[in-house]
């Protein structure tokens, strides 16, 4: 991974497993799976900006 915003070969490997998991859903499935994805990324959003600033007055 020569760039932050490629893929590892790892990282394309989970992905593509993870396309094929999606695809044997039903749509009801996948629509709620997507709400929890975009929750989690919200949350994990939330975390790195509460940690960020404090992490930077250690410095």
């Amino acid at each position: 991974m020569n760039q932050p915003n490629q893929l590892s070969l790892e990282q394309e490997f989970k992905l593509k497993r993870f396309a094929d998991q999606v695809k044997l859903m039903s749509r009801e499935q996948a629509q709620g799976f997507l709400i929890e994805l975009h929750r989690q990324i919200m949350i994990k959003k939330n975390v790195s900006a509460f940690f960020t600033p404090r992490m930077e007055s250690r410095l």
